[in-house]
């Protein structure tokens, strides 16, 4: 919040030139609602709460960056709306330390990520509005991407079971 906040006062916006739109719960956080008052940040901040996952992707789908904030001690679980976001070809900003989830984001050029450090937010959240401003779709490697769907997952899962059963059936020489 306080990289969002400096992001706000460097470039000097306005509520109307940009919203953040916050879907979900987190957990751990206390009176999280009343420091987002305190910051000031209130007027750029959208608060949903919890709303059915299709909707999730919708907004997800027209949003033009999506935030995915990793526990700093957390680098075992890879959090699903990865994958969502690469479905939905909307650029990633993930907070986290480095680990396989962050690997995914630099393979793939899904967005940008970072620590746990207000500056680098502020900055990541600067890299984004310059790219937004110059227009075009973000630049996704999308061969790598590809590797991520699901047919193509299916396939390489269908060679491992056909390979297991071909190993297992074919009788020691």
């Amino acid at each position: 919040l306080e990289g969002l906040k400096r992001f706000v006062e460097t470039n000097r916006l306005r509520p109307e030139q940009f919203r953040f739109k916050w879907l979900g719960e987190i957990i751990g956080v206390e009176r999280l609602r009343e420091t987002i008052d305190g910051m000031g940040l209130a007027p750029f901040i959208e608060y949903y709460g919890q709303v059915p996952h299709r909707r999730a992707l919708e907004t997800l789908v027209q949003s033009d960056v999506a935030l995915i904030v990793q526990a700093p001690q957390d680098t075992m679980h890879i959090p699903g709306k990865i994958y969502e976001a690469l479905g939905a070809r909307t650029p990633i900003l993930y907070i986290s330390p480095p680990f396989e989830g962050t690997e995914i984001i630099e393979r793939t050029g899904a967005g940008l990520h970072g620590p746990h450090d207000p500056e680098a937010v502020r900055r990541m959240l600067a890299r984004f509005k310059a790219h937004y401003e110059q227009g075009g779709p973000w630049p996704y490697r999308e061969d790598e991407v590809r590797s991520f769907d699901r047919d193509a997952f299916l396939g390489r899962i269908t060679k491992l079971f056909d390979q297991a059963i071909h190993d297992h059936a074919t009788p020691p020489a």
